[in-house]
C-alpha cells in the first residue's frame, strides 16, 4: 500500500438523519408564560430556529439553535 491509502479515512453518515433534533418549543413555551419571560422569550425565539432549520434540512444550524434553546430555558 502506498502513504496515500494508508492515510484515507472514511467518513460516513455526517448528517445522521435517524437522530431527532429537539426543538423544545413546549418547554420554552411553558418557560416564557409562567416562569421567566425574558429568557423564555429568547428560548422561544431559538426553538423556532431550530425547527425551521430542520425543516430546510440544515441539520447542524438546527442542533446548534437546540442546544440555544434548552441553554435559556
Amino acid at each position: 500500500m502506498t502513504d496515500d491509502q494508508n492515510n484515507i479515512n472514511l467518513v460516513t453518515n455526517i448528517n445522521n438523519p435517524t437522530t431527532p433534533i429537539h426543538h423544545y418549543f413546549v418547554f420554552s413555551l411553558i418557560s416564557s408564560i409562567f416562569l421567566c419571560s425574558a429568557s423564555g422569550i429568547v428560548a422561544l425565539a431559538y426553538s423556532l430556529k431550530s425547527s425551521a432549520k430542520a425543516d430546510a434540512k440544515f441539520s447542524d444550524k438546527a442542533r446548534l439553535y437546540s442546544r440555544r434553546a434548552k441553554i435559556w430555558n
